[in-house]
């Protein structure tokens, strides 16, 4: 390879770097699932939980991508049950993933290039590293019980989820505030006949440096 090459691949990566900003972000999370069992629709109630993680947004004018990796709490309350049997007030389901997102973003400036409002969409992948359900006792008392993970039928969650994040954002120079909308299309049920599909909406804040 010439010098010249050399050079010009060597200043491409330097100009690529300063456009680029790396990031982290924390944020609060409103998370359900779809749940069907037996051609039903069964209700469950939304559940908060949290985010935190790291972020690259690459350059761009009009367009960027903003590579996200996130642990995140998602999951639903379950109260749908004949409590006179059981003495259960309510389960919450807690299901805590490793999640990668790929939005592409449509950046529109505001007053200067380093302010701009950005919508997107892209999809995402999530790792499931644990599933709990802490169960809440009419008496007052409450107990932490893990949901089993794998593909098989005697297992309560798949390991894998697939869905799609749909953005929009504000950035302000280095900071920047952000809703998304986690829209899961695989079943995470791994139980013949049954459907699970989760849903998330969270509000952010990060930087970038």
């Amino acid at each position: 390879m010439q010098k010249q090459q050399v050079l010009f691949l060597a200043l491409s990566f330097i100009t690529f770097k300063s456009y680029s900003q790396a990031g982290m972000q924390i944020g609060l999370n409103a998370t359900n699932y779809k749940l069907v069992q037996a051609g039903m629709h069964e209700k469950r109630s939304t559940k908060i939980g949290l985010n935190a993680g790291l972020l690259y947004r690459t350059p761009g004018k009009h367009f960027c991508l903003q590579p996200t990796l996130l642990y995140t709490q998602k999951g639903a309350i379950n109260n749908d049950w004949n409590i006179n049997a059981t003495n259960v007030d309510h389960y919450k389901n807690r299901l805590n993933y490793l999640e990668l997102s790929v939005p592409v973003l449509l950046k529109m400036p505001v007053n200067g290039p380093k302010n701009t409002f950005d919508i997107g969409v892209g999809p995402y992948l999530g790792k499931l590293l644990s599933a709990v359900s802490k169960i809440y006792y009419l008496d007052g008392t409450k107990k932490n019980s893990k949901f089993k993970i794998g593909t098989a039928q005697t297992d309560d969650f798949k390991p894998i989820d697939i869905g799609l994040s749909i953005y929009m954002g504000v950035r302000i120079h280095h900071f920047y505030m952000n809703m998304v909308y986690d829209l899961g299309l695989s079943n995470v049920d791994p139980i013949t006949n049954q459907s699970i599909k989760n849903r998330c909406f969270s509000f952010n804040m990060g930087a970038l440096f």
